[in-house]
């Protein structure tokens, strides 16, 4: 009786890992299938942060640990400090803990949470015409977004 019991819990055992196993191996595929590196290939990170093109668009109030900016069409990364402009086509990458806030030319405000990428298509905003337009696109990771509200009433 002993014996056809063990061989029953052995039988049982037996289909479940062989029923997990499959399962488990696509979970594991599908991560890594789907995990994008941050920073694209051969891009080299760069301590002495040099501005991209165009007028600054905003900038960086706060950071806490490794973020970067790539500029458009640059091949290195800069990492950043509280303070430095951002420019339109930045991609802002933070690493595992880490974060930044910022600000943007008509006030709105960004936080990225850590593990994200947002990349800055479109910002500006023109006082005299009391207008602003953005388009920022969150790649990857959380973000909060504060839009700031115009001073004059839209009829």
């Amino acid at each position: 009786m002993h014996d056809s019991y063990v061989r029953e819990l052995n039988h049982i055992l037996f289909f479940f890992v062989f029923l997990t196993l499959p399962f488990l191996s696509c979970a594991f595929w599908y991560q890594s299938a789907c995990a994008q590196p941050m920073l694209p290939a051969g891009t080299q990170v760069q301590n002495v942060y040099q501005g991209g093109s165009g007028l600054p668009v905003g900038k960086i109030q706060s950071v806490w640990g490794d973020v970067v900016i790539v500029h458009a069409g640059a091949e290195e990364a800069y990492r950043v400090k509280t303070g430095l402009p951002l420019y339109r086509r930045d991609t802002i990458i933070t690493n595992r803990n880490a974060g930044l806030s910022c600000r943007l030319r008509d006030g709105s405000t960004f936080k990225l949470a850590a593990d994200s990428k947002l990349k800055i298509s479109l910002s500006a905003h023109d006082t005299q015409r009391r207008s602003s337009i953005a388009s920022l696109y969150l790649i990857a990771g959380k973000a909060y977004f504060q839009i700031a509200k115009l001073s004059h009433q839209f009829h």
